[in-house]
């Protein structure tokens, strides 16, 4: 484990602690069997609660993990072939699209789609006028710029779909499931309570960013239905939530599922 992923699931258990003492509850981490091992446990942390260890895993809140190489794809496509719009018609021109990921497109999809990208910019370029590609997520605007640029407006989604709740089960179900087949069930199979503790804050330094609009709601809907499909092996589910309200006007850590 890196030491920045190690500090991150830290300091996301230690603000659940905080959070539980808060509560009245008298609560300690006793293990980090990820890191140290643990005879039976392969969770993320086993925390003490009243005098009860619990099985503890941390997750985060992601995006689907197809977004990041999907953008840094379509910057590499789209910076070199817009560069030379801008150039040509002496602009600068701010261009936005969906990145389109490898596991739901073919090679041949992607690249015409990115071509749809180009032509939709030229139009604009030549017109002067704002360019809407076939599925509305495609703009292009000139604006004045000397030197010439190009600004690049990427969708931080690959599902095209407006929901977030789509969004948050596009990147939770599959680390989600995989951690209920996993180290979830061997925990609940060797007697330990278990908790999931979910994050909305992003990981310093990943590429992999969080949906930190969904609100608690949102998430726990989201969480529920994955559950369902593994009933009676997560007893609690709690979130750190990326936006914190003020100290004494509501929890700084939310209970989602008991």
């Amino acid at each position: 484990m890196s030491d920045a992923k190690a500090q991150h699931e830290e300091s996301a258990l230690q603000e659940l602690i905080s959070e539980l003492k808060a509560r009245g509850r008298q609560a300690r981490i006793t293990g980090r069997p990820d890191i140290d091992g643990h005879p039976a446990l392969t969770t993320d942390a086993v925390l003490e609660v009243d005098g009860r260890e619990w099985a503890v895993d941390h997750c985060l809140v992601s995006r689907e993990p197809d977004l990041p190489p999907a953008m840094a794809q379509a910057d590499k496509t789209l910076s070199s072939r817009l560069q030379p719009v801008a150039d040509a018609h002496k602009c600068g021109l701010a261009v936005s699209y969906l990145p389109q990921a490898k596991s739901d497109h073919t090679k041949k999809d992607i690249e015409n789609y990115y071509d749809e990208v180009v032509r939709t910019t030229e139009t604009a370029a030549k017109t002067g006028q704002m360019a809407v590609g076939s599925d509305g997520f495609i703009t292009a605007q000139v604006y004045d710029a000397d030197p010439p640029e190009v600004t690049l407006i990427p969708f931080t989604d690959t599902t095209g779909n407006a929901f977030l709740g789509a969004q948050i089960e596009a990147g939770l179900a599959g680390p989600l499931t995989k951690k209920l087949e996993g180290q979830l069930k061997r925990a609940k199979d060797a007697g330990y309570p278990v908790a999931l503790l979910l994050d909305q804050i992003p990981r310093p330094g990943s590429g992999n960013k969080t949906i930190w609009l969904a609100s608690a709601y949102t998430i726990t809907q989201v969480t529920q239905r994955v559950l369902n499909k593994h009933p009676g092996i997560v007893d609690q589910v709690w979130l750190r939530p990326a936006q914190k309200a003020a100290i004494y006007v509501a929890p700084q850590m939310h209970l989602l599922i008991a």
